[in-house]
């Protein structure tokens, strides 16, 4: 299969948590450093807090110097408690080393300090991010975009937390409105003498792109073509701007692995190119501080597009010793373990509750992070064939929003497999009345009516669910079976062609057996 388990639905999510992420906002401390930037900030308090933030500024600009500059920053806010800069410069160094649930309590003080500085603001609005708080992380950067429409800074954080959202609800503006933004924060800073600024403003639109890019391979893997090149262009933009800071590199690393998985999905040549180049700019990233263990995570998401499942839970685990709380090396290891468990690689069982117990620990840690709840669900739903835990599982997943589509279309599932069609469309037309374009949804919905009897109800489903995702093999197979007792054996089989074109190398045989047997 080209997924975990396929179920007679839809395939659980693959994508990684999507980041390398997180901590390019952490950039943005460099901005506030003030270090050749003509006095960003006039210094406040006693000398010797003065000092204290030099070295720390000093020590951040320098590879491997993070833990030296967190330690400097404390020690300024241990010496004065109210020390907004103090505060300010250590939350994002945390977040600098992958650390929002330190960082949180130290913004939000210094948000008490200065509630209407609008950097406060940005700052938090990453720990959610982090935190997969997406909702919450764009009303952050919503009030600091209030309180300063010329900052940079606060566009940039708007334009990932729209980003992060628009591709966890599947909402194509909202993509197209994380990258207005990203493009908005290019333009203030350009106005200003900062490189850093302008670093951070290119990364942050290589990162909308990325976003976009997902989005629109996840419908349709001949599509986002157009937005590679400059994707690409934006961070090696950044990273010769500000050559020493890892997250650049890593941003870089997500965008290649994302285009490498699509091109082996394809199956074109250029997949093995791709993913080397993901591992250079990771390794890249490590290089320049080995502690950074968002690198290790995304090694190991590349690893899981080349389907190598066991030297990937290696790579987690490198990642989950230098940050245990991670929920993207959380999720990839439970995905790896999964996939070891359907390939039957070792005892599937094991795997089975690893996978389980690796998705609860993320969930622990991100409680918010709503396409988890999915990916457990189909755990327990089609390896485990556990419906109440199944259903259970989606349902918390609605308990974080209500207005969650994917969950809705999970319940269906559950429904649809115990033979309960008519409750399971009820579940499937609420998921597309909350979001129209799910195709899963219409997969779902034509499956539970093709088991009713009811074909030609099924076909419009069937070819709605192919409108919004060309590389679904049930939605084929599903098809064609319908159109075949409705006794159209040329439309079958041209359904089929068209899906040998369209779905992953690994799919086709099922494709072909169904087009071998067609009279």
């Amino acid at each position: 299969p080209s997924y975990p388990p396929q179920g007679p639905s839809y395939p659980p999510q693959v994508r990684p948590a999507s980041k390398g992420k997180g901590l390019w906002i952490g950039l943005l401390l460099l901005v506030l450093i003030g270090l050749g930037i003509g006095g960003y900030f006039v210094f406040a308090g006693a000398p010797n807090i003065k000092a204290e933030i030099e070295r720390g500024d000093q020590a951040f600009e320098r590879k491997g110097g993070l833990a030296d500059a967190v330690t400097a920053y404390r020690a300024a806010v241990d010496k004065d408690a109210n020390n907004f800069q103090a505060r300010q410069r250590l939350a994002v160094a945390y977040l600098m080393r992958g650390r929002p649930d330190d960082a949180d309590p130290i913004i939000r003080q210094a948000i008490n300090l200065k509630p209407n500085a609008a950097e406060g603001h940005v700052w938090l609005s990453q720990v959610y991010s982090d935190q997969r708080k997406y909702n919450e992380a764009l009303a952050e950067a919503d009030e600091a975009v209030r309180l300063d429409q010329n900052s940079a800074l606060a566009y940039l954080a708007r334009a990932t937390a729209r980003a992060d959202i628009g591709l966890e609800q599947k909402d194509e503006d909202m993509l197209n409105e994380a990258l207005a933004d990203a493009e908005r924060s290019i333009e203030l800073a350009k106005g200003e003498t900062s490189r850093l600024n302008q670093a951070l403003a290119y990364n942050a639109k290589g990162y909308a792109q990325w976003q976009l890019y997902q989005f629109k391979t996840q419908r349709d893997n001949t599509a986002g073509g157009e937005l590679v090149d400059d994707g690409i262009d934006q961070f090696n933009q950044a990273i010769g701007l500000q050559d020493q800071l890892p997250v650049l590199q890593n941003n870089l690393g997500y965008f290649y692995a994302q285009q490498g998985y699509v091109a082996d999905f394809k199956g074109d040549g250029s997949a093995a190119d791709k993913f080397a180049q993901a591992n250079d700019a990771f390794d890249a990233a490590i290089s320049l501080d080995s502690e950074y263990g968002a690198a290790y995570t995304g090694k190991g998401w590349t690893a899981i597009y080349q389907k190598e499942y066991e030297p990937a839970i290696l790579l987690f685990d490198q990642a989950l010793q230098r940050n245990p709380k991670d929920p993207n090396a959380l999720v990839g290891r439970g995905l790896a373990h999964w996939w070891l468990g359907t390939l039957g690689q070792g005892d599937s069982a094991q795997d089975y509750q690893t996978a389980v117990d690796n998705y609860e620990a993320a969930l622990v840690e991100a409680p918010s992070y709503l396409s988890a709840y999915i990916d457990l669900g189909n755990i327990y739903l089609y390896s485990l064939a556990d419906y109440p835990r199944a259903e259970d599982t989606y349902r918390r997943a609605l308990g974080r929003d209500p207005a969650y589509a994917e969950a809705y279309a999970g319940i269906g599932d559950v429904l649809y497999m115990q033979n309960f069609y008519v409750e399971a469309i009820e579940n499937y037309d609420q998921a597309l009345a909350l979001n129209p374009e799910i195709a899963t949804a219409y997969l779902g919905k034509a499956n539970a009516q093709a088991a009713q009897g009811n074909y030609s109800d099924s076909l419009p489903n069937y070819s709605l669910a192919l409108q919004y995702n060309t590389t679904l093999r049930e939605a084929y197979l599903g098809k064609a079976s319908a159109e075949e007792q409705l006794g159209d054996s040329d439309g079958a089989r041209e359904t089929l062609e068209q899906g040998l074109t369209n779905v992953s190398l690994d799919d086709q045989w099922a494709l072909q057996n169904a087009l071998n047997e067609l009279p």
